[in-house]
């Protein structure tokens, strides 16, 4: 008899804590780093903020309809120990920064505006950063 019960949790034990497998599927994506210098910001055509146009020939028009395209930005040192990227749009250091890609005239782009957080060109340009872009393909 105990033979049995012990033969029973020895076959319940192995059936509740069987494994199981898990498939997991890594999205694969590309990242795209580049510093954007305080003295490359200009005033945008509408004259309402403060723009740096990046020349992004990753972004395809499969990209710009397909693809998620995700940027962040940085004022530390790309070198130091202690590093970190704010996604954005975001109020970072004082200004409230947004972005816009597309594909014009088959060239990809991506334009990077700073505003004042109550909307206007800043006074000063924004300092050295790092921006980070990453593409993402995504299934609709």
């Amino acid at each position: 008899m105990k033979t049995l019960l012990w033969v029973s949790c020895l076959f319940m034990a192995v059936t509740i804590t069987s494994c199981t497998k898990k498939n997991y599927y890594t999205t694969p994506s590309q990242t795209i780093v580049t510093a954007v210098k305080s003295t490359d910001w200009t005033v945008d055509q509408a004259g309402t903020s403060l723009a740096v146009n990046l020349n992004m020939p990753e972004i395809t028009s499969n990209v710009a309809q397909n693809y998620d395209v995700s940027v962040g930005i940085s004022y530390d040192d790309p070198t130091a120990a202690d590093f970190s990227f704010e996604t954005i749009p975001e109020v970072y250091g004082g200004y409230s920064f947004s972005y816009l890609y597309g594909v014009t005239q088959g060239n990809g782009f991506l334009t990077l505006y700073v505003q004042t957080p109550s909307g206007g060109v800043p006074a000063t340009n924004p300092a050295n950063i790092e921006v980070k872009i990453v593409l993402t393909p995504s299934v609709q």
